[in-house]
């Protein structure tokens, strides 16, 4: 009997790893294919301790350095349409933020102190001037958190949605999630299960309201990102869905050395549109948008109209000083 007992402990033991194994080697081979179809865009490269970046460079003039969204998979072609228009008076940045696109993916998450520490460097030592900065929703607040050790490298700031005036840090039992999302087994399953095409396709479609705006160009360009960089692009992912990059940025807005341009989406779901009434509030000399019919990217669903408002602000004499 003790004999049967343990012959049948010993094959469900065998069952059970043959079984990881296999998950182990199928976890491999997808992450190998996300490799071997990564996208590859034309970029230069910033070297610096902390991380080398990936960005892009186009026209000249003033600059303005422009931040995209922290969804999964996103990289700096959110702002390739609006980027193009932007270069025939600007020096424009377009980049892709540390753990995201072409630049350096960390095998741990960054916080949002780490990623202004990155922020004030890039414009320290690659626009090596002043620049206006845009953020949407996280990268936003990056913007925010970076004014608080930099004030001067901020000219103007265009904040859509930021997630911190009232979103604050990730609670504690969000972040407590962050160990099983960056395991090898489990939370490499997470990842490949939240970053696959459909599920890419599923986020980026809940940050906007008209879903016929979002070109398909931008969501094959997400999709083929989510995944390159293997456990660095997981541990972007953990991140994301942890809030772990989150911060209260109430303090860096009141703050704010310069003028800001707030625009939100009135159909912004994830990051709801009264938030801009608490802002207006605690900064009224500012210039504030509501887009109707828009969600949380309004320079991706109506770019024509947010450049129209941008430069507008951009061109104002004095909007770089408090």
């Amino acid at each position: 009997m003790q004999r049967n007992s343990k012959r049948k402990i010993i094959q469900s033991a065998a069952a059970a790893a043959a079984a990881a194994a296999g998950v182990g080697i199928y976890q491999k081979a997808v992450l190998w294919q996300a490799e071997r179809k990564k996208e590859e865009r034309w970029h230069e490269t910033w070297h610096s301790p902390r991380c080398e970046t990936a960005y892009t460079r186009h026209g000249s003039g003033r600059p303005i350095v422009l931040l995209h969204s922290m969804l999964p998979g996103a990289n700096s072609s959110e702002w390739e349409k609006a980027a193009k228009e932007l270069s025939r008076e600007f020096a424009v940045y377009c980049v892709d933020l540390p753990g995201f696109g072409a630049s350096e993916k960390s095998d741990q998450p960054w916080t949002a102190y780490q990623y202004a520490l990155w922020l004030n460097s890039f414009l320290t030592e690659v626009v090596k001037r002043p620049a206006c900065v845009a953020g949407v929703g996280h990268s936003a607040d990056i913007l925010l958190a970076a004014s608080l050790f930099g004030p001067k490298l901020i000219r103007r700031a265009v904040l859509i949605s930021p997630c911190g005036i009232n979103g604050g840090f990730a609670p504690p039992q969000e972040v407590k999630e962050l160990k099983l999302l960056l395991s090898p087994m489990v939370g490499t399953q997470l990842f490949l299960m939240g970053t696959g095409k459909g599920a890419v396709k599923k986020a980026l479609q809940s940050a906007v309201f008209a879903k016929e705006c979002l070109p398909e160009t931008l969501t094959e360009s997400f999709a083929a990102s989510a995944r390159v960089g293997a456990k660095g692009a997981q541990a972007t992912y953990a991140a994301i869905e942890t809030g772990f990059f989150a911060a209260d940025t109430k303090r860096a807005y009141q703050a704010l050395p310069c003028s800001a341009l707030v625009i939100w989406g009135e159909e912004n779901t994830q990051n709801p549109a009264d938030v801009m009434q608490t802002m207006e509030q605690m900064r009224p000399q500012d210039t504030f948008l509501l887009f109707e019919e828009t969600g949380a990217l309004p320079h991706v669903e109506h770019t024509a109209e947010f450049l129209a408002h941008l430069k507008e602000y951009l061109n104002q004499k004095g909007a770089g000083k408090k």
